[in-house]
């Protein structure tokens, strides 16, 4: 790796994401990933953990041509997509380009993982698809991701009721524990966590009655929420209402789940007498 691939590689990471990268100090060509390097609103950074090295660029101001595009995808964002008939775009392509190819790897989902759930890409709208289906195949819901520097709203989604919609992951069945499921707010993390034990998403912090009543079926429930106010509440409230039905555990973590790799998801959930599962 060359001295300015990490900037190569920062600059195509979507705004607010981060990656590792061998470290042009330290560790060229070795495959350690000992670097962080990440996209913020105003600069590129990088940071090693093993020499300190702190590489670091300002952003520029973005072009006429830009702020143009922005401007056409955030009024294509704003206009209803397939609303209650739940159909994906009508450009929707499992051809993803880089951006969107970086956003999914920054999640840790691999182009094994990507067909496996059928995401796919938007160029009209410049976001990243991820369909939502019941047990039977059958379409029933859909997020799709901005990828762009404001780019607003950050989920695009159909306006129909959602209250018995969640994304459940596709998990062998000889992995994890029988009856139990893991409750978590976003897709990526399902999918992430889904690769260890069978996880569902909520597709945020709430959940109904419709959706209380699935979870009450599980022997026992394992929320894994955010650890802000929003996370903790949607525990609590999770818990509270199942608690009379089956068995529930409450883990705490610093990261989103989708923000670890397999081998320390796999711990994380082995580790029931760890405090951060109450």
């Amino acid at each position: 790796m060359t001295s300015n691939n990490w900037l190569e590689i920062a600059k195509r990471l979507p705004l607010g994401h981060k990656t590792r990268v061998d470290c042009p100090e330290c560790g060229e060509n070795t495959n350690t990933n000992a670097m962080m390097v990440s996209h913020s609103s105003k600069s590129y950074n990088g940071f090693c953990f093993a020499c300190d090295h702190k590489p670091f660029e300002m952003k520029g101001k973005q072009t006429l041509e830009d702020l143009a595009e922005l401007k056409r995808i955030n009024n294509e964002s704003l206009q209803p997509t397939e609303g209650a008939r739940c159909e994906l775009p009508e450009d929707f392509t499992p051809d993803m380009p880089l951006e969107g190819r970086l956003w999914l790897y920054s999640n840790g989902i691999t182009d094994t993982l990507k067909r496996k759930y059928n995401i796919g890409y938007s160029k009209r709208l410049r976001r990243v698809v991820m369909p939502v289906y019941n047990t039977k195949g059958d379409l029933i819901w859909f997020q799709c991701r901005a990828l762009v520097k404001g780019q607003q709203p950050k989920y695009l989604q159909p306006s129909g009721d959602k209250s018995s919609v969640l994304f459940q992951s596709k998990t062998e069945e000889d992995k994890g524990t029988k009856g139990r499921v893991v409750v978590v707010e976003d897709i990526m993390s399902a999918i992430r966590v889904g690769e260890t034990t069978l996880t569902i998403s909520l597709l945020g912090t709430k959940a109904d009655t419709s959706q209380i009543n699935t979870l009450s079926r599980f022997s026992e429930v394992v929320t894994w929420l955010d650890s802000d106010k929003a996370g903790r509440n949607g525990s609590k409230t999770i818990r509270q209402a199942v608690g009379l039905l089956t068995h529930t555990k409450d883990l705490v973590t610093e990261l989103d789940p989708k923000s670890y790799s397999n081998q320390q998801i796999e711990t994380i959930l082995c580790q029931h007498d760890h405090s951060y599962i109450k």
